[in-house]
């Protein structure tokens, strides 16, 4: 089972099965008279409480035995309830050969776009050189023309 979201709301006997403690340690818990375990009324009336409203309360009592037990166990094994196991080293293995791949093929299509790109503007760069290049001949001809229009013998002075 994975970490529950913070705002996810138990029961107090599934609080008790996550966290490792009993249904009377979460009942004792909200009755503290500092910094108790606060639990909400849920729609039908019965107590409910939140798993980020228990990670502050541990973090805030850690001087209760239960509660450093309880803060401990969620630490050690933060993918599990208790008694759980996580994943066996060939699942892990496994996982880590497709985060590869999936690496690896995301590299390759970001390297293959890139090289797309490059040939773009490299397309780009010859079509603007070239319309400089007819540019220039343009610019040259203009002044071939008007060096001969303004030619001493042409002119009528």
């Amino acid at each position: 089972m994975e970490i529950p979201d913070s705002a996810r709301m138990f029961n107090a006997s599934k609080l008790a099965e996550q966290s490792g403690v009993s249904v009377a340690t979460i009942t004792n818990w909200s009755s503290l008279a500092d910094r108790p375990l606060r639990a909400h009324v849920g729609e039908d009336g019965k107590r409910l409480f939140r798993w980020g409203d228990l990670i502050e309360f541990l973090d805030a009592h850690p001087g209760l035995p239960a509660a450093a037990k309880a803060a401990k166990k969620i630490r050690t094994n933060p993918h599990g309830s208790a008694g759980v196991s996580g994943p066996d080293r060939e699942t892990l293995k496994a996982i880590a050969r497709e985060i590869k791949a999936a690496a690896i093929a995301t590299a390759d299509a970001t390297l293959r776009a890139a090289e797309h790109q490059r040939d773009i503007a490299h397309e780009m760069a010859e079509t603007q050189l070239q319309m400089v290049r007819d540019l220039c001949t343009t610019v040259k001809a203009l002044d071939n023309a008007l060096t001969l229009a303004l030619a001493p013998n042409t002119l009528n002075d």
